[in-house]
């Protein structure tokens, strides 16, 4: 894709679809990616696999927070977008808790061993 239309894309896209993008995926991802490892392994989905897919969710729907951040602006309930520094601290927020376990589910799927 083309760097300046990207960048309109997200300069001047409405706030709450952007935001909702990446959640979104996210879940496609999530879901989508636990009934396709049922499929494949037949019922019985191992850990790794689970973890390795919701680990990759969790990294894609972080990108809320980063357009939040870039953007300086976060959706409301009611229509109207924050401006300033609370939309910057709720991206800051988000982005640290859905990056962090993300890499801390990976970690953990790294690391762990199957007992015999």
């Amino acid at each position: 894709m083309n760097p300046k239309k990207l960048y309109k894309f997200i300069q001047y896209t409405d706030i709450q679809l952007l935001i909702s993008i990446p959640i979104i995926l996210a879940l496609i991802i999530i879901i989508g990616g636990g009934i396709i490892s049922n499929q494949v392994f037949q019922g019985i989905t191992p850990e790794n696999v689970a973890g390795m897919i919701v680990s990759f969710g969790l990294f894609v729907s972080g990108f809320s927070g980063l357009l939040q951040i870039y953007r300086k602006e976060s959706p409301s309930i009611m229509g109207k977008s924050f401006h300033g520094k609370i939309p910057i601290i709720m991206g800051s927020f988000w982005l640290i808790f859905s990056w962090g376990l993300s890499f801390l589910l990976l970690i953990l799927v790294i690391t762990s061993r199957k007992l015999n």
